[in-house]
This record gives structure tokens, C-alpha cells and sequence, in this order.
């Protein structure tokens, strides 16, 4: 949803325009834990550690089902775009400290599972215990297969090596369309200055997509999940 970083990404001023210098630091900060916890080297290149490597490996492993075309170029969101998100954070939650709100940023790191609409119950578990089996923690799951919205499953896990929480999304090949394909509609009804009746044009255009999607088997019987504390 935005682009890959560069080998060498530095602050953007445009992105963190909103930040104090103060912020910009620990917008860095953090980004370097989530560009160190998925494994790409400053060169760009990757080694057999990290986050991006084990995800193929989990991919290597799985019957059925694959990671999106092109994780490599989008596993880890740029740094203009953290600040940019920390930046709306702060504004919107000004009972929270930058440095929670930072950490709160849960798609610093992010996948995509994609299966085949009568593997998708048995492929997210499977990708579920594979997970597990590496030893990330499950924070965070939601299932928006019934909502109007937005088809499909977002988790969160945590990586204990590098204390970072990543995102994994499980689709099937019709919501991950529908999902780009509503990504700029998305933008607009997340930006607080639209008026009313431009957010309401773009929610119906996002719905009416979402129903064009397929319910694949069963998909409503995984269940949402909370980690306590």
C-alpha cells in the first residue's frame, strides 16, 4: 500500500512536517527495530535471519497457498509513511505518549497470505500454527468476512527477538483484489478533513465492491482474538 523503502531510507521533512524533531527521532528509532526484526541489510539484500526469510520459509512449507507477488518490495513500510502515521496517531490520541503510539504501529512490518477460496479455512489455520512454531505470538486477530466493508482476516504477532509486532493478513485472491482496488478509498475515509458527503460517496463505493467477494468455506467460523493484559 505505499512504497518499498529505499536501501538507505532517510527521514522524509514533507512526511514529518507534523513531528517534532523530538518525534522524527523516535519515528527513526523504531522504524530501524522493524527494518532490523524483517531482515533486510542496509544494501537492500537479505540473509537466512529476519522476518521477510522466515516467511518464505513458512510459504515453502504450506499445502496450499502463497505469500502476495512481491512481499520482498512491500514487507516493510517506509519510513515517510511510519512518520506520516505516527504524525495522524498523535493527533488522534493525545492521551497517549509519541513513544506508546510509535510502538502501537503494528503494519511497521506486514504479509499477506493469499489461498485458493476452498483452502482459505484450512490455509490461515495452517499459516496459524507455522507461526507458532517459530515462536511468534498471536496478539491480535480480526475476521471482517460478515462486514460490508472489508473482506478479510489482519492479526497482529510478536516477535521476542526484536520485540516488534508484525501483521499477517489471510485472503483469498477476489478480497485481496477488492482490497487494492479500494485502497485509495480507504486513505480517504481515514482522512479526518474529508467532508461529510465525499466520506459517505467513498464508504458506498468501498461497500459495493466488498460485495462483489466470495465467501470462501467456512471463513466466518475463525474466530476474532484478543491477547489478554
Amino acid at each position: 500500500d505505499d512504497q518499498a523503502p529505499r536501501p538507505a531510507d532517510q527521514p522524509d521533512a514533507r512526511r514529518g512536517e507534523n513531528l517534532t524533531p523530538e518525534q522524527v527521532r523516535l519515528a527513526v528509532r523504531v522504524h530501524g527495530q522493524c527494518r532490523l526484526a524483517e531482515g533486510r541489510s542496509v544494501f537492500g539484500s537479505y540473509g537466512d535471519n529476519g522476518l521477510t526469510p522466515g516467511m518464505r520459509r513458512i510459504e515453502d512449507q504450506l499445502e496450499h497457498g502463497e505469500l502476495v507477488s512481491e512481499t520482498e518490495k512491500y514487507a516493510l513500510k517506509s519510513l515517510d509513511r511510519f512518520q506520516e502515521k505516527l504524525a495522524k496517531q498523535i493527533e488522534r490520541h493525545p492521551d497517549k505518549t509519541p513513544e506508546e503510539l510509535a510502538h502501537e504501529i503494528h503494519d511497521g512490518v506486514r504479509y499477506t497470505f493469499i489461498f485458493e477460496e476452498d483452502n482459505y479455512y484450512d490455509g490461515t489455520w495452517e499459516v496459524h500454527s507455522k507461526l507458532e512454531e517459530q515462536e511468534f505470538d498471536l496478539e491480535f486477530r480480526r475476521n471482517t468476512w460478515t462486514k460490508p466493508d472489508y473482506k478479510g482476516i489482519n492479526s497482529r504477532w510478536h516477535d521476542p527477538t526484536h520485540d516488534v509486532v508484525f501483521e499477517v493478513q489471510f485472503h483469498t485472491m477476489a478480497s485481496w483484489d477488492a482490497k487494492q482496488r479500494t485502497h485509495d478509498d480507504y486513505e480517504k475515509i481515514s482522512d479526518v478533513t474529508i467532508p461529510r458527503a465525499e466520506r459517505k460517496r467513498v464508504e458506498a463505493a468501498q461497500k459495493e465492491v466488498s460485495a462483489t467477494v466470495p465467501l470462501p468455506p467456512r471463513c466466518t467460523e475463525i474466530p476474532d482474538y484478543r491477547k489478554e493484559g
